[in-house]
């Protein structure tokens, strides 16, 4: 091997082994986030209705259970349905709006655990003191998620609203023993203090 190729051996040799440095320049920005808080513009709160059963027989169980979480920021709900038509849950859950927005329902998430696809349609109201609807929303259309979501958002001045619920089951689906995990409904609102046209955000997972 002569000298010219025994040389370039030993740079490609060196190329491949040995790091190339690469000159860089980086430049260096710092900004600085405090954090504070406010009162909330909108949230949940228990309801009488929440905890219905028939009578006072502890031995009867709840049609719904229902509780704000910590702070009001959001709910849960245990529902018993039947194989009624339709089961209807008024004003199961209180919703205090303390600055005019725009609330929109953003997502939901549905999945069960029965044999059989138990919900055929659910349908969230928020409704005025009065009992009158101010908005609907569907929940689940024909077994599935509403997939016309996100909703468009709509102005909701303060004050004190009703939230209820009605879901339609599949006729001969439901299981003969009573069972309190037949579904889960996650369902996340959006609410913008500022504009009609908010930016989409990230959401959890269900």
């Amino acid at each position: 091997m002569n000298k010219k190729r025994l040389l370039l051996l030993s740079v490609f040799l060196v190329s491949v082994f040995v790091p190339v440095l690469v000159a860089d320049v980086i430049y260096y920005y710092q900004g600085q986030i405090t954090v504070g808080n406010v009162a909330p513009p909108m949230y949940f709160a228990i309801q009488p209705n929440g905890n219905a059963k028939i009578g006072n027989n502890s031995n009867v169980p709840s049609y719904i259970n229902a509780q704000p979480s910590s702070g009001g920021s959001g709910f849960t709900a245990q529902v018993n349905i039947t194989n009624a038509t339709y089961n209807y849950y008024f004003n199961f859950m209180g919703l205090a709006v303390s600055k005019t927005g725009y609330i929109y329902l953003a997502k939901v998430a549905y999945s069960y655990t029965a044999t059989n696809n138990p919900i055929q349609n659910a349908t969230l109201y928020i409704m005025n003191q009065q009992g009158q609807i101010v908005y609907k929303y569907k929940l689940i259309v024909n077994g599935v998620v509403n997939s016309t979501l996100p909703s468009t958002p709509l102005q909701i001045n303060s004050g004190s609203y009703i939230v209820s619920l009605l879901i339609v089951p599949y006729q001969g689906t439901l299981p003969k023993t009573p069972s309190n995990d037949l579904a889960t409904i996650t369902v996340n609102f959006g609410f913008s203090p500022m504009t009609a046209s908010p930016p989409p955000i990230p959401l959890p997972s269900p």
